[in-house]
């Protein structure tokens, strides 16, 4: 099954990584940029790495919310959100 980049209206600019409408099934991975400073990503430290974890926590908070309440803002909703470690690379 082929699976794609999946951004909706109701993420708030946010995305999920990859999203298959038939299987009603998407993933976001989480690199370990996710958890740990890394300079590539985290040009300015501790401040970068805060601030991809409440983006993270606030996709999470809005998928649970959406999945809890229906979704009005997209006829894909609802599917099953996983959350994983990994990157794009490892695919």
């Amino acid at each position: 099954k082929k699976f794609s980049l999946y951004k909706v209206k109701f993420l708030d600019r946010l995305n999920l990584d990859e999203y298959n409408e038939e299987l009603r099934l998407a993933f976001k991975f989480q690199g370990s940029q996710h958890y740990y400073l890394n300079s590539i990503f985290h040009r300015r430290g501790k401040i970068d790495l805060d601030e991809q974890r409440i983006h993270d926590k606030k996709k999470q908070d809005i998928c649970k919310q959406e999945a809890n309440e229906g979704n009005t803002y997209s006829p894909d909703w609802p599917f099953h959100f996983l959350v994983t470690e990994g990157s794009h690379s490892e695919k």
